[in-house]
């Protein structure tokens, strides 16, 4: 309420339903008046009295009576960012107050691209996973003449009609220089013109077939060698 002379200078807040804004003169600022009339904000004002005098205010407030409705609460920083968790305040979406990035945003949204898609194999079933890498890396069935496919012995010698272009990337630290280029011995029954390697200098396991190295060099090798083989 507001009792003395109406001056600007003796208010504490002035409400203007009309722009929803509410204007904390001891401060100098301004903010949505949604917050203040849902309660949302401990210390808020819930209810107005606006009286000739001090007495008939005061009487007029001690008949107020507030019904409070329990809300649903979070009160860890981890939790109130989850999806559907409550919303605590509702000028901030999402529970986020505020959002600063700092440095190249350009530069670190390329990154979190990669590690998106790097992470994407997190994706596969793990029994898939773990027996690739055993048989492929481990045991090295392929080589040995052991791998088989329903049950049928999988022998690369028996290509002899496709071309094979082999590709591996200079700081590969999953699958080392030489394990892929393997593959041109074990496919012996091809002609040599049917047989390309192409080595990229620096890049690593997941360099060679994503970002730029794939686009503007290691692509254009595959497009050739498709072109070449019809």
């Amino acid at each position: 309420g507001q009792i003395g002379s109406g001056g600007r200078s003796e208010k504490i807040r002035t409400y203007n339903y009309k722009d929803n804004r509410v204007s904390d003169h001891r401060i100098n600022a301004n903010f949505p008046l949604s917050t203040f009339i849902d309660g949302t904000t401990v210390g808020e004002a819930v209810a107005a009295v606006v009286a000739e005098t001090r007495e008939q205010a005061t009487d007029a407030a001690e008949l107020v009576v507030v019904d409070y409705e329990q809300l649903l609460s979070v009160t860890e920083i981890e939790d109130a960012l989850k999806p559907g968790a409550p919303q605590i305040w509702a000028g901030a979406p999402g529970n986020v107050a505020g959002f600063n990035r700092f440095g190249d945003a350009a530069k670190a949204d390329q990154i979190r691209a990669f590690y998106e898609e790097y992470f994407a194999i997190m994706d596969l079933d793990a029994d898939f996973y773990l027996q690739t890498v055993e048989t492929v890396f481990q045991t090295c069935a392929l080589p040995k003449g052991e791998l088989t496919f329903r049950g049928e012995p999988v022998d690369p010698k028996a290509i002899r009609r496709t071309f094979l272009l082999t590709v591996e990337g200079e700081k590969d630290d999953i699958c080392a220089v030489g394990q892929t280029l393997a593959a041109q011995d074990l496919c012996s029954n091809l002609r040599p013109y049917m047989k390309s390697h192409y080595m990229q200098p620096g890049v690593g396991h997941y360099g060679v077939f994503n970002g730029k190295r794939w686009d503007n060099q290691i692509y254009p090798v595959l497009r050739d060698h498709i072109q070449s083989s019809l």
